[in-house]
């Protein structure tokens, strides 16, 4: 289990299908960020298991009522991005004939409600559909048997077959391609590739990666480290460029808010610039891994090449003995970045806390909403679209309480509210309200605000760490222009959504 998390990290995978888990003890399967886990054991004795594993931003739901006792299968409809399909991860038995026949009797069933389907399965067939090797094999073995009866299902639903004729099972001399991956309606969402991955699973059965639809690039991108941030430079450039738009605020009292707004948000951004440390990460960056590190895991890769290539007993030999080092210093640094972090707790602020916790745990802030069940005159059906979701819930909490008011009741408030207004038009309203916005409330907001940053970008953490008087003084004059002039700005109109009922 250790090398199949290793290698679902490194190769950021959706979702994983896996056959012959045998009996796993829950803790064995646990993978960082994959909560959904969907798991049918073989009952009675030991051997095959079927799970399915996918990350917490997938939304999936277990489909269990395709559940057959006499068939190693589970099923799950999931949402990867905009692709939706349901997929499935089956066991076959060697030379098990009714199995395949269950599986039949259950793909046509779920035809039946569902277009797009996905399955990977340890088949135990040959067939020269899906395996080169078996080329010659004689009919009447056990595996071209099961191979004739699964390609009799294929061509009965018309599925596609995926495998490229690569061997997906190598054990000493023999090399075979039992695996098999099936789809069926999935090319609408683009083209679908099939290819083994490169990881040691300390397992004769070779890892397989089904991608669809166009293969994103390698998520490079370069940032700001924090850590090493220069925050006495930013103040101090914050100091020049605020002076500079302090004095321009006040000269000239009819600019724009938005404008206010842009110039203020350009500002910090130029500082930020200036003072900042930049660094390229990708998807797989872990805080441990340092430039050592890296160069001893592309001589790894490369040693790994070399081994596939010429499989002597000198080039496996160095190839274990690499791994071996590298995993060792690959464990040191983790546990050694682990500890430091641990430390930090001691000193840390509550709200420091829960991000080094968060950094320990490993836990990514983006999870998916999940689908919610939605029962019909037609039976069950599950929501996963986001729009769908957000109007059948609107629908339950706000358009069925409204539809249940009082008429009554709402021309009550209707007149309270013109009442109001009135005595506000005619400036019998609360003089203190119509203050302009004094500096002791703006010397309060300082400290005070969440660190997360708003659509434009810039964090109370660096208003905070500007040149204390300045900023003060511009935000001083950007809310009270804005108070003045009862004008909500623009860029902070975008977090707002309306509800039509």
């Amino acid at each position: 289990m250790p090398f199949l998390r290793q290698a679902v990290e490194r190769l950021n995978i959706d979702a994983i299908l896996l056959q012959e888990i045998w009996h796993p003890v829950e803790s064995t399967i646990n993978i960082r960020n994959y909560a959904h886990k969907f798991v049918k054991t073989r009952q009675g004795k030991e051997g095959g298991g079927v799970a399915i594993i996918a990350h917490k931003k997938v939304k999936a739901v277990h489909l269990k009522e395709y559940d057959t006792d006499n068939l190693e299968a589970v099923w799950a409809d999931v949402m990867i991005g905009k692709i939706r399909t349901v997929i499935g991860s089956v066991y076959i038995p060697p030379g098990d004939i009714n199995a395949l026949d269950n599986l039949d009797i259950v793909v046509g069933k779920i035809l039946q409600d569902h277009r797009h389907l996905v399955i990977g399965m340890d088949a135990n067939a040959r067939s020269t559909l899906w395996d080169d090797s078996c080329i010659g094999a004689s009919q009447y073995q056990k595996s071209v048997k099961m191979g004739a009866r699964l390609e009799e299902i294929i061509s009965k639903y018309a599925m596609q077959v995926h495998n490229n004729g690569a061997a997906t099972y190598i054990s000493g001399n023999f090399k075979s391609a039992p695996d098999v991956t099936l789809s069926k309606g999935i090319l609408q969402y683009g083209n679908v590739t099939w290819s083994l991955a490169n990881d040691e699973l300390k397992s004769p059965h070779e890892g397989i990666i089904i991608q669809v639809g166009e293969q994103e690039p390698p998520s490079r991108k370069e940032i700001t480290d924090w850590k090493n941030f220069d925050w006495t430079l930013f103040s101090n450039e914050t100091c020049v460029r605020l002076k500079e738009i302090n004095l321009k605020w006040i000269e000239d009292e009819d600019t724009n808010c938005d404008q206010m707004v842009h110039e203020l948000n350009e500002c910090i951004q130029e500082c930020v610039d200036k003072a900042a440390v930049k660094k390229v990460v990708s998807s797989h960056s872990r805080p441990w891994i340092s430039s050592q590190i890296s160069d001893q895991l592309k001589s790894l890769r490369k040693q790994r090449k070399k081994c596939r290539l010429r499989k002597s007993p000198s080039n496996v030999a160095k190839y274990e003995t690499m791994k071996e080092h590298t995993l060792e210093i690959i464990t040191k640094a983790e546990r050694d970045w682990f500890l430091t972090e641990c430390e930090k707790l001691e000193t840390a602020s509550d709200r420091e806390k829960w991000k080094v916790i968060n950094r320990l745990t490993n836990q990514t802030p983006v999870a998916e909403v999940q689908p919610i069940r939605k029962e019909t005159a037609n039976g069950t059906t599950y929501l996963f679209e986001d729009k769908d979701i957000r109007h059948e819930l609107e629908s339950h909490h706000i358009r069925k309480s409204s539809a249940n008011h009082n008429i009554k009741e709402d021309e009550s408030i209707k007149r309270s509210l013109e009442e109001l207004a009135h005595s506000a038009r005619a400036g019998n309203g609360s003089a203190l309200m119509n203050e302009c916005i004094s500096d002791y409330e703006v010397e309060c907001t300082f400290g005070k605000c969440s660190d997360t940053p708003g659509p434009d970008g810039i964090s109370a953490r660096l208003i905070d760490k500007a040149d204390r008087d300045l900023m003060h003084k511009c935000l001083s004059l950007l809310w009270n222009s804005a108070w003045s002039r009862g004008y909500f700005m623009s860029e902070w109109k975008l977090e707002n959504r309306v509800i039509k009922i």
